[in-house]
C-alpha cells in the first residue's frame, strides 16, 4: 500500500505540526483502545478460523444479526472478496425488508449474533425471530447452529449463551464496535465466507509497526495532520473508492469518521460542537453525479481516493461489435484501460482545481492490503480526534435516542414527545 499527497499538507507546515503535537501522537498510541487493537491483531485468528471451519462443514450460509459496527465490517470483508453469497446480514428492523430476507434463507444456515452490550434492541428482536426457526430445524441440537460475539466480560447475551451451551467469542472492552473489524466481529463471518483472515491481520500488523518508528514514517499521522490543517475551512471529507468490490468501504468509513469525530464535548470538558461530515463516492459511477460538485462547487471538502491496482484485463471491447461508428475508438481496449483512464480524469480534475487530495493505492495481496488500509483509517481517525480534542472512542449522542425508543416500547412516559409544527398532505 502506498499513499500519495497533493495540495494536502506542505512540508514546512507538516514539520511545524509534528513538533507542536508530538505528545498527542504518543498519547493515542498508548491509549487503551490502540493497545487493545494491536493485541488482537498480534494474537492471530486461530480459534476463530477453527470455529468458522466447523460451521462451514455443516451449513451453507451464515445469517449475521447485528447493527452498525457489528455488521458493517462483515459486509465489507465478504463483498471485498466476492463471498457475499455465503453471508446474509440482518441489520435493519424494517418489517417488509426483514420479511423478504427471511423468505430466502432456506434450511441450511447458522446464526451469528453480534452485539457488544448484549442489549441492542434491534439485534435482540431479530435474533428472537430466528431462534424458534432454528429450534424447529435442529431440535435440541439447535445450539450447534448458533454462535455469539459479545462483550468479553459479562452481559445478558453472554450469560444466556453460556447457559445454553452456545459457542461464544468476546469483544475486548476497550474496542468500540466501529473499531472491531479485527476482532471476531469481523473475522468470524469473514472466515466463514472463506476470506483469508490471517492475511488481513498481517496487513494490519504492517501498519501498526509504523507506530514504533518516526512520526514522519507514520502514514496515518501524516494524513491526520493534513486533515487537521483543513479542519475549519473544509467541513466535508470525501472518500472516493475506485473499486466496485470495495464499495462497502464507504459505509464502514462513514460510521468510523462520523461517530468518532462528531462530538459536542471536548476533552477538557468544554462544550463546543465539532465534526467533519463524511461523504462516500464510488468510481467511476459518481463521476457522473458528484464530480461536477467536487470540481466547481464550494472548496469545502478534502478528498481521499482509494484505488486497487491490477484490475482484470480479461474483458476487452471486441472489434466490429456493430455499434455506432463514434464508438470505434474503444475497439480493442480493455475495460481496465477505460477504468484507469477515468480515474486519471478524476485525479487531474481535482488537482487542477487545487483540491486537497490524498491517494491510497492497494497493491499486492488483497487480504494484506485491505488489512493495512483498515488499520490506517482507524489510526488516522484516532489521531484526528486527538488533534481536535475529542474522544474518538465514545458515542454519547446516540444514547438519548436509544433511551427514548426503549421508553416508548415499555410504556414509560416520554420526557420529550415529538411535535411537528406543520403538516402538508399530497
Amino acid at each position: 500500500m502506498r499513499i500519495l499527497f497533493d495540495h494536502y499538507l506542505g512540508v514546512a507546515e507538516q514539520r511545524r505540526l509534528m513538533e507542536a503535537f508530538e505528545r498527542r501522537r504518543a498519547a493515542v498510541i498508548e491509549s487503551p483502545t490502540v493497545v487493545a487493537l494491536r493485541s488482537v491483531v498480534n494474537g492471530g485468528a486461530g480459534s476463530v478460523e477453527e470455529a468458522a471451519q466447523r460451521l462451514r462443514r455443516r451449513f451453507r450460509k451464515m445469517v449475521l444479526v447485528g447493527i452498525g459496527g457489528s455488521a458493517l465490517s462483515a459486509r465489507l470483508l465478504s463483498e471485498a472478496f466476492e463471498r457475499q453469497r455465503s453471508l446474509s446480514v440482518l441489520d435493519n428492523v424494517d418489517p417488509e425488508w426483514v420479511s423478504a430476507q427471511l423468505k430466502g434463507l432456506g434450511r441450511s444456515f447458522c446464526l451469528c449474533v453480534v452485539t457488544k452490550s448484549g442489549r441492542t434492541a434491534e439485534t435482540a428482536a431479530l435474533t428472537s425471530l430466528l431462534l424458534p426457526r432454528l429450534r424447529r430445524l435442529h431440535g435440541s441440537d439447535y445450539q450447534k447452529a448458533v454462535v455469539v460475539v459479545t462483550g468479553s466480560e459479562s452481559g445478558p447475551l453472554r450469560e444466556w449463551a453460556q447457559k445454553e451451551g452456545i459457542t461464544c467469542f468476546g469483544i475486548p472492552p476497550d474496542i468500540p464496535g466501529r473499531y472491531s473489524v479485527f476482532t471476531p466481529v469481523g473475522l468470524l463471518p469473514a472466515a466463514f465466507c472463506g476470506v483469508g483472515v490471517s492475511g488481513l491481520l498481517e496487513g494490519a500488523r504492517r501498519l501498526f509497526e509504523k507506530l514504533n518508528g518516526s512520526a514522519e514514517d507514520d502514514p496515518a499521522w501524516v494524513a491526520a495532520l493534513g486533515d487537521y490543517a483543513h479542519w475549519r475551512k473544509r467541513p466535508i471529507c470525501v472518500l472516493f473508492v475506485y473499486s466496485g468490490m470495495l464499495a462497502r468501504l464507504r459505509d464502514w468509513f462513514v460510521q468510523l469518521w462520523a461517530e468518532s469525530l462528531g462530538k459536542r464535548q471536548r476533552l477538557n470538558g468544554t462544550l463546543s460542537p465539532t465534526g467533519q461530515t463524511p461523504l462516500g463516492a464510488l468510481g467511476v459511477t459518481d463521476q457522473h453525479s458528484l464530480l461536477q460538485l467536487f470540481a466547481e462547487g464550494p472548496d469545502d471538502k478534502t478528498y481521499t481516493l482509494v484505488v486497487k491496482e491490477g484490475a482484470t484485463k480479461a474483458l476487452k471491447v471486441p472489434e466490429n461489435a456493430g455499434g455506432p461508428s463514434q464508438w470505434r475508438y474503444l475497439e480493442g481496449k480493455r475495460l481496465s484501460d477505460l477504468f484507469y483512464a477515468e480515474l486519471f480524469g478524476t485525479e487531474a480534475t481535482l488537482i487542477r482545481e487545487k483540491r486537497p487530495l490524498l491517494k491510497i493505492v492497494l497493491e499486492g495481496g488483497m487480504e494484506e492490503e485491505l488489512g493495512a488500509l483498515l488499520a490506517f483509517f482507524m489510526m488516522r481517525t484516532a489521531y484526528v480526534a486527538s488533534l481536535i480534542e475529542v474522544n474518538a472512542f465514545n458515542q454519547p449522542g446516540v444514547e438519548y435516542g436509544k433511551r427514548l425508543s426503549r421508553a416508548m416500547l415499555v410504556g414509560e412516559e416520554l420526557e420529550a414527545p415529538v411535535r411537528w409544527c406543520r403538516q402538508i398532505r399530497v
